[in-house]
């Protein structure tokens, strides 16, 4: 089950205001080299089938001053693909998300400079500015690892696309902005009440600055032996066990799905230590009272304005 799609997100983020930042700035520090190319952003986007629902976007927020403007910018460009998965499946569905969250999320795909891919910090999370003033994070990864970007945990499958206004960078998946804390985030979707009642329940703190929190849903919760009715008694042993299980669950640190690195320990607010295995990018966690690791769902991170929220199939227990 997915965390958080968009249609989530449409309702969620409805009180946003998007502040956008329309002046240019020159930056010559180009890396990518061969003939000037005389396509603007504009035309590459239409001539690009794929990526219609972007362009589309685009032209709703009546944002075209950047991909017809001077530049140069750098887009990052969710394909349609990366768009029916968060459940945009046409340019129609556009007309159902708030305008202000529109513009917010365009922005937020856009850099006022113009930055190749060698040019994407190796973080990981390495700061980047967006149009709009928004903090994005790259992790770019060097051999022998595979060589793969990162922006806030999404991928870039397609690079240094040559506009004459900068380049484009084609991702697999759309950046959602953090514009909710993890604590509303979790709250704002039902799947994880529990969850959210047992953090509430422990006192666990979810506003430290970069904080990951490797969510639970309900059902897994239940079948743990934390339904609503046991959380809300708990007491005593009981509570303290639970407060060491919740804090298990939350590591000082925001740490994107592929910047997990198997073998190296996880530190968490509990103190414990989680084990992680697996690859880049599909890695489990495991804590010291657990047989079994549980599976991550990695590439589902939701990025908040306090850190990122990952879902795991299991109770981490110290």
């Amino acid at each position: 089950m997915k965390l958080f799609n968009y249609k989530f997100l449409r309702t969620a983020f409805v009180a946003v205001s998007a502040v956008v930042i329309f002046a240019g700035c020159e930056d010559d520090d180009d890396n990518v080299t061969g003939p000037s190319p005389t396509d603007n952003a504009d035309a590459k986007l239409t001539a690009r089938a794929d990526l219609s629902l972007f362009k589309a976007a685009v032209e709703k927020t009546r944002l075209t001053n950047f991909t017809k403007g001077g530049g140069p910018f750098t887009f990052f460009v969710p394909n349609d693909d990366a768009f029916h998965a968060a459940g945009v499946n046409s340019a129609a569905d556009l007309s159902l998300i708030d305008s202000n969250l529109l513009v917010t999320i365009v922005t937020y795909h856009i850099q006022n400079t113009g930055r190749s891919y060698v040019e994407i910090p190796l973080g990981p999370n390495a700061n980047m500015v967006t149009q709009s003033g928004l903090t994005q994070y790259a992790s770019r990864k060097l051999p022998p690892l595979t060589p793969n970007a990162y922006i806030n945990g999404v991928k870039i499958i397609e690079s240094d696309i040559r506009v004459s206004n900068g380049l484009i960078h084609v991702l697999e998946k759309v950046l959602l902005p953090p514009v909710l804390t993890t604590a509303q985030a979790l709250t704002a979707n039902p799947t994880y009440a529990r969850f959210m009642q047992a953090l509430v329940k422990t006192n666990t703190v979810t506003t430290t600055s970069g904080l990951t929190v490797f969510a639970v849903d309900n059902a897994t919760m239940i079948a743990a032996g934390y339904d609503s009715t046991t959380i809300a008694n708990a007491t005593g042993p009981a509570l303290t066990t639970l407060t060491a299980i919740m804090k298990f669950h939350t590591v000082p640190k925001r740490i994107f799905s592929p910047d997990f690195v198997p073998g190296v320990p996880l530190k968490t607010v509990q103190t414990g230590n989680i084990t992680v295995a697996g690859t880049i990018g599909s890695f489990t966690l495991k804590g010291a009272g657990n047989p079994t690791p549980f599976q991550v769902a990695a590439g589902q991170d939701l990025i908040t304005t306090t850190g990122v929220i990952l879902p795991i199939s299991g109770l981490l227990k110290p």
